[in-house]
């Protein structure tokens, strides 16, 4: 599924379920009478776990008695009152799911009179799952009437979703069918989800009538239908998505997708993606491509990836993407790793370096990253690096990292080292930690600090 269709669906969200369930039902309506029957029978009956109380509602909607819309059901059987009941479920999945079986039943029977009471039901969840199984319904066999009656009720955020899902539909049967009726849906949101839709399931047959068409559009739809577009050239070329979204998208549209498009081609072409990364303006995209960028350079060439980092702006994009690349650089030569932080610098930066690799290697190699700690020249460097060991060894082994840290000389490396590794004995087993606590020769302001808990 490309990204927009990603995106597509998740606007339906958890509200999706409730349609879930009778588009299976309506999806079985070829399945022979005994199976159907059968398929009824065994959703009807209630689990064997549910609570009391929970059992006994459940009962009065899906026993076979007062099941409505069963297969084999008895004419004339009152669904507004089962789903009612269904509706005063306390159990939010089990309502869903039962409220979305029986409207889905008589949709199939009398969408006339399953339409009327959704009109009835008072805003909030129920409705707005009620109205997107009823259009879906409607949709597969009478789209123009859907689409009506999405413009008068589908007023909210989530009720527009159905736009999606309706123009998803009729673009897979009849493109320009789909096209035509975007008229009749209402300017904003609505027919943004719309052109979305169409130009997803366009772009997917015929990629350059859809870009085409896309480009065409009115300037309010237009980027939109663009940025769906060209997300489905994204899993297969992710250069060509690039090229394409510099040339065609501006703002937010662009970023999200260069930033999807160098997701996908930084594992397989990582210079590729650095030298477009590089060219990105500054901002939020091209730091957290630089990132991915930074780690899979690292992997296969770190001195590249090292001196490629440094053509980033100064500042967060080269101290992250450093971090990101030592990381990647340790897990195959901690020691290469360790020697090139102990070759920068002193300051802001070798201290990050140095904080981030201890962070990565104390949590694998305790004893060998605190050495390396404590070889660097650079005071703040080391105190920094000592205190990051302290903390990552003490999230597999809070004792063996407290008892260490509290080895250290007297002062900031010290009382920051002990309150990082101590805080994780605490949560582990708090008689033991306090215990130790309690005979531990520490300074009296050190000690006065773990005694509170939460204090650090």
């Amino acid at each position: 599924m490309t990204p927009s269709a990603q995106r597509r669906f998740f606007l339906v969200g958890l509200l999706v379920l409730g349609v879930a369930a009778g588009w299976l039902f309506f999806g079985r309506r070829s399945a022979a009478p005994a199976e159907a029957a059968h398929s009824t029978a065994a959703q009807s009956s209630p689990p064997a776990a549910t609570a009391p109380s929970t059992a006994s509602a459940s009962a009065s909607v899906v026993a076979p008695a007062t099941a409505p819309g069963a297969r084999g059901a008895k004419p004339g059987v009152d669904f507004a009152t089962a789903l009612d009941e269904t509706r005063r479920l306390p159990n939010v999945a089990q309502r869903s799911r039962e409220f979305g079986r029986l409207l889905a039943q008589w949709l199939e029977q009398d969408s006339a009179a399953a339409l009327a009471y959704v009109r009835r039901l008072p805003p909030g969840a129920d409705f707005t799952q009620a109205l997107l199984l009823t259009l879906g319904a409607i949709g597969q066999r009478d789209p123009d009437q859907a689409l009506v009656l999405a413009r008068e009720l589908a007023v909210t955020r989530e009720q527009r979703a159905i736009y999606s899902s309706l123009f998803a539909g009729l673009a897979q049967r009849d493109v320009q069918g789909a096209v035509q009726r975007l008229a009749l849906v209402p300017a904003g949101e609505a027919r943004e989800n719309a052109v979305r839709a169409v130009a997803d399931e366009w772009a997917r047959r015929d990629f350059d009538a859809a870009l085409a068409w896309s480009r065409q559009l009115e300037p309010a739809e237009r980027p939109a239908g663009i940025e769906s577009v060209i997300a489905a050239l994204v899993p297969g070329d992710p250069l060509r998505a690039i090229q394409l979204a510099q040339q065609s998208l501006t703002g937010a549209p662009r970023n999200r997708t260069l930033a999807a498009a160098l997701q996908k081609l930084t594992p397989a072409d990582p210079a590729a993606a650095a030298s477009i990364v590089t060219l990105l303006p500054p901002g939020e995209v091209q730091t957290f491509a630089a990132l991915d960028v930074a780690r899979a350079l690292a992997a296969r060439d770190p001195a590249g990836a090292i001196a490629w980092i440094k053509t980033l702006p100064p500042g967060d994009p080269q101290r992250l993407a450093l971090a990101n690349a030592l990381e990647s650089w340790a897990a195959n030569d901690s020691a290469a790793a360790g020697a090139y932080v102990a070759r920068m610098p002193a300051g802001a930066d070798q201290d990050a370096a140095a904080g981030h690799l201890a962070l990565f290697t104390g949590a694998h190699e305790p004893q060998a990253a605190i050495a390396w700690a404590q070889s660097l020249a650079s005071g703040s460097a080391r105190q920094t690096a000592l205190i990051m060991v302290a903390s990552a060894w003490a999230q597999h082994e809070p004792a063996a990292a407290t008892q260490w840290a509290a080895t250290l000389p007297a002062g900031d490396t010290q009382a920051g080292a002990v309150a990082g590794a101590f805080s994780y004995w605490r949560q582990r087993d708090a008689a033991a930690a306090q215990a130790w606590l309690a005979g531990a020769e520490l300074p009296a302001d050190v000690k006065a600090r773990l005694e509170t808990p939460g204090s650090r």
